[in-house]
C-alpha cells in the first residue's frame, strides 16, 4: 500500500468505526507472503496469494454467515 501498510489501515478503519459508533467490519488481509508482519489481531482472517476462486468463494460465504449471526444477535437491525 502506498500510504500505509495493512496493519495501519486496519487500525485506522477500526478507529473510524469506533469514533462513529459503527459496527466493526470484517477485515480480511490478503498477502503474498505468509511470513510477513500481518498482525492477526486486526484481521478476522488472512488469505494468501495466489487466491483461488474457490477459496475466495469460501471466504465470502464465511463472512455472509458471520454477518447473519451478528444481525440475529442485534434485533435493532
Amino acid at each position: 500500500m502506498p500510504v500505509m501498510n495493512g496493519n495501519d489501515a486496519a487500525e485506522e478503519i477500526l478507529a473510524m468505526c469506533k469514533a462513529n459508533k459503527r459496527k466493526k467490519p470484517f477485515i480480511i488481509a490478503l498477502t503474498a507472503n505468509v511470513r510477513n508482519s500481518v498482525e492477526k489481531t486486526h484481521f478476522d482472517a488472512v488469505l494468501t496469494k495466489p487466491l483461488s476462486r474457490e477459496r475466495l468463494r469460501e471466504m465470502l460465504l464465511w463472512i455472509y454467515r458471520k454477518v447473519e449471526e451478528r444481525d440475529k444477535e442485534n434485533h435493532f437491525l
